[in-house]
């Protein structure tokens, strides 16, 4: 990492180091070839496959021509197949590429900051105004360094030591004179958004434009299944056999249709009332109450293998005490729900607690899990001679609760 003074303003450029991450771009590397193998000849299969049933001419000399009834499900499946493939692919590219050639650039002027992460030939860029900046803060457990604004979260870098961004953490803090700690008025998330409802009523919801990009997606697939379909019921007049393979993949358009038409009509509404919090479900103009809060919690949930994730939950009235499994149980329901970090949640359940004036319990903050950690030691303790060993093997070590919540 370097850190100095230029006519711009500060800047800090963070390299990706160290011998070990050669070891898992090589892993990648050798995956990626075998991804650009399956990749080249699953095309080549699709391709040779369309044309030589569209054609109805034999794949290949002395070879059979296709078979619609085992043709078109296969080319499906490879399809789909190829979808999440390429994905893949680009996924782990990006990630061969930070490995090796990763590199962020952050640098803060009067103005705001101006972040570029490069990942050798590709670069992105992002611009934050000084107005938008709430506060400069790392992840628990040592994870990013990142910026709370006005539109969410934004990555700063991962790259660098601890040390090397706990440093530039402090350094941008007192260049912008911001505080690291959560602001107290909360916020709603930025994929979350205020509207009037058919009965005039505020309500909260998520943003409708994603919903709409989800509804045209599914219609289009819709429309490819049927289109199939509809192809193996003309031509199953002829070929019998086509009928099985034509009532499975109508059924399949019925169901895909039926979804794409619950994105278009149908969501789901959180209405903030005095006291308490109502879920609603809508489709068209019809609504129905499925759940009431009385009360918030914020907790973080460690049962995933990629780290923690944390869930703003509503609580019902009268509700006990939360399952100690990972499961939340039929009093609570989830609100919202972010990886890596609480701050989202947090700023969501703030928000929340001042519009209905409910309270807010919040699990996540230091002095929670110091709390927690302390009611551990006291059972420990007072369950007999292992839990007496275990509590002398925790003050050895010297575990304590994350203090970067």
């Amino acid at each position: 990492m370097s850190i100095a003074r230029t006519d711009f303003g500060l800047e800090a450029q963070f390299r990706n180091t160290g011998f070990f991450r050669f070891f898992s771009a090589g892993f990648l590397g050798v995956w990626l070839a075998g991804w650009a193998i399956g990749e080249v000849v699953v095309t080549c299969i699709l391709c040779f496959g369309a044309w030589a049933l569209l054609t109805d001419q034999p794949p290949g000399a002395n070879r059979e021509p296709l078979a619609p009834e085992f043709a078109i499900p296969m080319g499906l499946f490879l399809l789909f197949w190829l979808s999440f493939w390429t994905l893949g692919g680009f996924l782990a590219g990006r990630e061969f590429l930070r490995l090796l050639f990763g590199c962020d650039r952050i640098t803060a002027t009067v103005d705001g900051l101006t972040i570029t992460h490069s990942y050798g030939i590709f670069r992105s860029r992002d611009n934050l105004s000084r107005n938008e900046i709430r506060r400069i803060y790392r992840q628990p457990r040592n994870a990013a360094l990142c910026a709370e604004t006005t539109r969410g979260i934004v990555e700063l870098t991962r790259l660098g030591t601890v040390t090397e961004r706990a440093e530039l953490e402090q350094k941008l803090n007192a260049a912008y004179e911001l505080s690291t700690a959560p602001r107290s008025e909360g916020a709603l998330p930025p994929d979350w958004c205020e509207i009037t409802n058919p009965e005039r009523e505020t309500v909260l919801i998520k943003n409708p434009d994603t919903r709409r990009k989800q509804a045209r997606v599914a219609w289009m697939i819709c429309m490819v299944i049927s289109s199939v379909a509809l192809y193996l019921i003309a031509a199953a007049d002829k070929q019998p056999s086509l009928w099985g393979l034509a009532a499975i993949l109508a059924l399949a358009s019925m169901l895909i249709g039926w979804g794409a038409i619950w994105l278009s009509l149908g969501r789901k509404e959180w209405l903030p009332e005095k006291g308490r919090l109502i879920l609603q479900k809508r489709f068209g103009q019809n609504r129905t109450r499925k759940f009431e809060g009385a009360a918030l919690e914020v907790i973080e949930d460690n049962s995933g293998d990629d780290g923690p994730s944390y869930h703003l939950i509503a609580v019902a009235p009268g509700a006990g005490p939360r399952p100690q499994s990972h499961s939340i149980g039929k009093s609570r329901h989830v609100i919202y729900s972010a990886t890596n970090d609480p701050t989202e949640p947090r700023n969501f359940g703030i928000w929340l607690s001042r519009r209905c004036s409910i309270q807010l319990t919040d699990e996540t903050t230091a002095e929670a899990k110091a709390k927690q950690f302390e009611e551990i030691k006291q059972k420990l303790s007072a369950s007999g001679r292992f839990g007496r060993a275990a509590l002398w093997l925790i003050d050895r070590i010297g575990a304590k609760p994350d203090a970067n919540a």
